[in-house]
């Protein structure tokens, strides 16, 4: 074999002898036709995660296709839209202080700067929101905040501060799910699916009302799944362990060194949730004959009609046609495991008291609005 020219030149300048230099070569040469090609998903963000799959029973070749499909994709958002939610809860003592603070600044008298929500913060409150022509809530949020933070025009001297709407002081209900057309479409499902969800009611206690309800507010009845895919999202939160891949998200938020470390903290705590969900998203995919590739869910993995966790789709998935799997995208599923999990966690079929209703749908979704509005919905179909 003879060395390409360029190769003759720079071993001939080396001075060495002739036969060294041909034996250098071929060396060298024979280095780079034997070295491996890289291995797949090298620099891959997946890789300790499939390393982690693996050493829970899965296959490796499967979990290599799974994540090494260009579909699979790392998503930030999904962490730091976590994170800054918990940040927001969390330290939503400091943003009431701050708006109290702005607000007695700009001359909308909120009382003393205690971090706690009153009446007189919730009446400068809307003295601000009418001033500055927002729509007036009287609600204390970081939006407010934002706005009061760069806002240097003080109060006008004849400055209205409007009567407080009749939900301020509570949680209200999700006015975009009790419309007209979202009713009708909820009465109209009612109707079509009136014995099945007799049937529900009989055998695990939850009316149908309820069941509609939590259709109409979760998926407006199987007509929003979820843009994205529950793998992606799972699999991105569950690799997202520090707080430099969360900073883009709190830059607007002054994070203190302390503050850090409890972000990071509840991240490695969400990460490991995270995994334990993906693992029962995988293991619900295989015993429903779904890809995983192609499941749609909520930002936080949930899945199906009625959006379960794919651990709950595990635990509380009902058969309900009888073909053998548990298929969360069809009713004839998705209404009796709905009827299974609230049955579980405590529905009972002679429960009238609104407050135990309440509680058991807190389990469902932890929003107080979130339960008023599947009861509002409830209602409305009683009464129609």
């Amino acid at each position: 074999m003879r060395a390409p020219s360029w190769c003759s030149v720079a071993f001939r300048n080396t001075g060495l002898h002739a036969g060294v230099r041909q034996a250098i070569f071929l060396a060298v040469l024979a280095m780079l036709f034997a070295a491996p090609a890289p291995a797949a998903g090298k620099d891959s963000p997946w890789d300790g995660l499939v390393d982690r799959l693996v050493a829970d029973g899965f296959d490796r070749q499967a979990m290599r296709r799974v994540f090494d499909h260009p579909q699979t994709a790392y998503d930030p958002d999904v962490m730091g839209r976590k994170m800054r939610v918990l940040y927001h809860t969390k330290y939503a003592w400091l943003m009431v202080k701050g708006v109290q603070r702005h607000l007695n600044r700009l001359g909308y008298p909120a009382g003393p700067v205690d971090g706690r929500v009153g009446p007189r913060t919730r009446r400068a409150v809307r003295g601000f929101e009418h001033a500055s022509g927002l729509r007036v809530t009287g609600q204390v949020t970081w939006d407010i905040f934002d706005k009061l933070a760069v806002c240097s025009q003080p109060a006008p001297a004849d400055c209205r501060f409007p009567e407080p709407s009749p939900d301020e002081d509570g949680p209200g209900v999700y006015t975009s799910v009790m419309t007209e057309g979202r009713l009708k479409r909820a009465t109209d499902f009612f109707d079509e699916h009136a014995d099945l969800l007799l049937n529900v009611n009989r055998d695990y206690g939850p009316p149908g009302e309820v069941l509609v309800g939590i259709l109409t507010v979760e998926t407006n009845l199987g007509s929003y799944l979820g843009e994205k895919k529950a793998l992606s999202n799972l699999a991105s939160m569950a690799v997202s362990r520090h707080y430099a891949q969360v900073e883009p998200y709190m830059k607007d938020r002054y994070v203190t060194k302390g503050q850090k470390r409890w972000v990071e903290r509840r991240m490695r705590q969400k990460a490991d949730w995270a995994y334990e969900e993906l693992a029962s998203l995988l293991r619900y995919a295989r015993a429903a004959g779904y890809d995983p590739l192609h499941m749609p869910g909520s930002i936080y993995g949930a899945i199906g009609l009625a959006q379960f966790m794919p651990s709950n789709a595990l635990e509380f998935g009902v058969d309900g046609d009888g073909d053998g799997k548990v298929d969360l995208f069809a009713v004839e599923d998705a209404l009796p495991s709905m009827g299974n999990f609230l049955r579980a966690n405590g529905w009972k079929n002679s429960m009238h008291s609104r407050w135990r209703q309440k509680r058991v749908l807190y389990r469902y979704n932890q929003s107080s609005r979130y339960v008023n509005t599947v009861l509002a919905v409830a209602d409305h179909l009683r009464g129609s």
